[in-house]
């Protein structure tokens, strides 16, 4: 990694009664520092070995070019909604999401979420969301490999998913056990 990336290793943790774990990159919060942003370094984030009851894992704003974020050998678990504070006009708490992907930007850069377990047990519950205004991937991506997937909705999308450059939104050797499995409300739309 460069030498003016940031690396964060979230590990053994456990996000318990309504604890969610923002991961903000640049644009997230006006007025904030934020971990990354277009012209500097990568960010490197690693999130394993983490159990979340009532909790959620929140990524939000833009990454830069060569990021790499995963979540790996986790569980996490909604019985209830969580408040999600820090999401300005967020309208998916009360869907007890566990992993919110909000208004998120990937340039050349990638999300992969492996060997994790994703439940929501509420009525209408979405498991993973993507809101805010547009899920964008430039040249990079997402996967969600062998991961397993509970609740009403498995991912929800009520942002727009753009891909562009080559970028590719991958769901690969997982299980799906919910009512409506992935549902892109937003509509998806692809760039050459």
């Amino acid at each position: 990694m460069a030498r003016d990336g940031v690396r964060i290793v979230v590990q053994n943790v456990s996000l318990l009664n309504g604890a969610v774990l923002y991961v903000m990159g640049a644009g997230a919060l006006r007025g904030a520092g934020a971990v990354g942003s277009d012209e500097g370094g990568p960010v490197e984030l690693s999130v394993c070995d983490v159990e979340a009851l009532n909790g959620a894992l929140v990524l939000t704003g833009t990454f830069p070019a060569g990021s790499a974020l995963t979540v790996t050998d986790s569980l996490l678990v909604a019985a209830r909604p969580t408040p999600l504070m820090y999401l300005i006009g967020s309208r998916s708490s009360p869907y007890a999401p566990v992993l919110v992907l909000s208004g998120l930007r990937l340039v050349r850069s990638v999300l992969v979420v492996s060997d994790v377990a994703l439940v929501t047990v509420v009525t209408g519950g979405r498991t993973v969301v993507v809101d805010g205004a547009v899920l964008e991937l430039v040249g990079g991506g997402v996967a969600l490999d062998a991961a397993v997937f509970g609740g009403d909705y498995a991912l929800y999308a009520s942002a727009r998913v753009v891909a562009s450059g080559g970028a590719v939104l991958r769901v690969s050797g997982s299980q799906v056990y919910a009512a409506h499995g992935l549902v892109f409300d937003g509509g998806v739309e692809a760039n050459a």
